[in-house]
């Protein structure tokens, strides 16, 4: 079959649709499993059928098939949201029919796509109805908190009544910059041109970098062009730091919007046991049998998803890790400020902390512990593929020593972290579940 357009495509991917079917409709189906679970999709029968309504699915497929993308069709455009860690080598792109597979793949889509669903937070913190997925968290001057809900824009969240403060789709995290006034920044992908920086006033969202267009000029990271803007921080005069989860590197935007880059992180040569334990092998998973015949090692990305301002005043950037999605193999970077154009590690960037899984968040509290955020023990791979997982962790670390403790584990999909003033630790979970994402705090 030939290539055929849709409207909204991204026009810069090659791609090659093999099958083309719509989706019937039915009706949503909802698990029946405890609230707290280390993966929300495993509670759902496999022989139900489709969660959405009316949708068409594509599956993006990475060289060497690797890894898979779920995109919404409707009768307007392609949208596309993804976690940080999929590859920028898709090469073609799969139409799923309704029998094509199973549900479980289907559910498993919509879960990493999640159109407009409904969403109410829950221990009293607020009461919203999240559009999904959520990505960013933070605590503004005043006490109150801000959501980056990619589906819909920024929401606040204050004495348990949220609302919306700006419409801005595809937003991956805000950082307060004072009472009113925000960065925030929007995310990208592989073959996307959105990585963008905003700063929000009044309820208005101004554009005040293009970070796509920094990473094709200058790519820091020696890969190919890709940018997705995850994670934002403010400095002192109103300087910007955004990990690029894509570009794998750091960069910081000056009050003049400039656009420079601190620092790009290493890749690293990974094994690949843990992604073929946790699919089974040798055991042979259907639609996932080349994690049985990968290498013994691969090399992966470092996926630069975090970044927080120590009170030191470094900048400490949180590693993902990209395929193949290796337990403990999650690092932490301290890089020194006013730090610019280094290749970690080098004398002004040095890894601090290793032995983590999955980091998706770095966050501060007022005492000066670091928290991070692990979206699932078991790896991202849990989390995007249709395996077990355990369940994410928030840790607490002392960086003077570098010691750890679990503040909360077993958390379903924990996205990001923040904690105000008193030291309450909130934290965003079930943050990819369509109508279970909810906002809550540590006891």
């Amino acid at each position: 079959m030939g290539a055929t357009e849709i409207s909204g495509f991204p026009t810069s991917l090659a791609v090659r649709l093999r099958v083309s079917a719509s989706m019937e409709p039915s009706a949503p189906v909802r698990s029946e499993a405890p609230r707290l679970i280390a993966n929300p999709l495993a509670g759902r029968d496999k022989n139900v059928g489709s969660l959405c309504q009316s949708c068409r699915f594509v599956i993006l497929v990475a060289k060497p098939h690797c890894l898979s993308l779920g995109l919404w069709i409707d009768a307007r455009s392609v949208r596309v949201l993804q976690l940080p860690s999929l590859s920028d080598f898709f090469e073609e792109v799969v139409m799923v029919s309704r029998t094509a597979h199973p549900a479980w793949l289907r559910a498993s889509l919509i879960a990493l796509v999640l159109v407009a669903t409904t969403s109410t937070a829950a221990d009293g913190i607020a009461s919203y109805e999240f559009a999904t997925p959520l990505f960013g968290l933070a605590t503004a001057p005043d006490g109150s908190l801000l959501v980056a809900d990619a589906g819909n824009g920024i929401v606040e969240l204050r004495k348990g009544v949220g609302s919306l403060v700006v419409a801005l789709p595809g937003v991956t995290d805000v950082a307060p910059i004072g009472r009113g006034d925000m960065f925030a920044t929007i995310g990208g992908g592989p073959g996307l041109t959105t990585g963008r920086l905003f700063r929000v006033s009044r309820g208005r969202a101004r554009q005040i970098a293009d970070l796509y267009a920094f990473e094709a000029a200058v790519n820091p990271h020696p890969a190919s062009v890709d940018s997705n803007p995850f994670d934002v921080e403010v400095l002192n005069g109103g300087i910007a730091v955004v990990a690029d989860a894509g570009g794998n590197d750091l960069l910081m935007i000056d009050q003049a919007s400039q656009v420079d880059w601190i620092a790009a992180f290493p890749n690293e040569l990974v094994s690949t046991a843990d992604l073929k334990t946790l699919a089974g092998c040798p055991v042979l998973t259907p639609g996932f049998e080349f994690i049985c015949f990968l290498p013994p090692m691969l090399p992966a990305q470092p996926v630069s998803t975090s970044v927080a301002i120590g009170p030191d005043g470094a900048y400490y950037v949180g590693e993902l890790k990209g395929f193949p999605a290796p337990r403990g193999e999650s690092r932490i970077w301290r890089i020194e400020p006013g730090t610019l154009h280094t290749q970690c590690p080098s004398a002004a960037c040095t890894m601090v902390a290793d032995g983590f899984t999955s980091i998706v968040d770095l966050t501060f509290g007022p005492a000066g512990t670091l928290y991070v955020v692990e979206l699932d023990e078991a790896s991202w791979a849990a989390v995007e593929f249709p395996f077990p997982g355990l369940g994410g962790t928030v840790n607490a670390c002392d960086i003077s020593t570098w010691t750890c403790t679990e503040a909360a584990t077993g958390l379903p999909m924990p996205i990001a972290a923040t904690v105000d003033r008193n030291g309450t630790v909130y934290v965003a979970i079930n943050a990819l579940v369509p109508g279970d994402a909810e906002v809550i705090a540590l006891p």
